[in-house]
């Protein structure tokens, strides 16, 4: 009789991932319950693990009240049982991540397209402001065209930023002064002013 280990039987399959055949549990007790189990009147058994990557998902467990039910070919009969339940297992897990991964690529795509259509949304805005800008700055320039004086628009930088022909017409100013600092064109027309001191105050 070999001493007990102080485990089931079915523990010691799962911790060591190995199929067990025991033809006379009486003549070989090995674990805690085998006691109790001979008493029942088990005799034979067959346990083997369902494996499945680096864990047990469980054991088939066949037993019997006689003794030597059980041989290698039904071991072998079991273990491809159990390689079969396990690789269907292991396709499940496979299926499982699959449409994980595709519920996931579902709801990227549809972020992407609602961010998508708030971008269109935000370039037909700008455009539509654009536009609004561009007849602003068109009637502005027809305003000041219109007028009979001469108009001088500088910026907070000191550049020029709009003129009407009426302006380059009474001080002859060349072409290319536009788009620079106002000084140099300051300087240009002082000689044409008669009190150029009075005129610099009063900028």
């Amino acid at each position: 009789m070999v001493a007990s280990t102080g485990r089931s039987a079915s523990l010691w399959v799962i911790q060591n991932r190995q199929p067990l055949l025991r033809k006379n549990i009486s003549g070989e007790l090995r674990f805690e319950p085998d006691d109790r189990r001979v008493a029942e009147g088990m005799l034979s058994d067959l346990i083997v693990p369902i494996v499945v990557g680096d864990g047990v998902a469980g054991n088939f467990n066949f037993t019997s009240r006689a003794p030597d039910i059980y041989t290698e070919e039904h071991l072998e009969t079991a273990v491809a049982v159990a390689d079969g339940v396990a690789a269907a297992a292991r396709l499940f897990e496979i299926q499982r991540s699959k449409d994980s991964l595709e519920e996931q690529v579902t709801a990227r795509a549809s972020e992407l397209e609602q961010a998508n259509l708030k971008l269109k949304e935000e370039i037909a805005q700008r455009a539509q402001v654009e536009e609004e800008l561009g007849d602003n700055e068109r009637l502005l320039r027809s305003t000041i065209e219109a007028t009979g004086d001469g108009i001088l628009v500088v910026g907070a930088n000191d550049r020029v930023i709009l003129c009407n022909d009426r302006f380059k017409t009474l001080w002859q100013l060349p072409d290319h002064l536009f788009g620079s600092d106002s000084e140099k064109m300051l300087t240009f027309v002082k000689p044409q002013m008669k009190d150029p001191e009075a005129f610099e105050r009063r900028l």
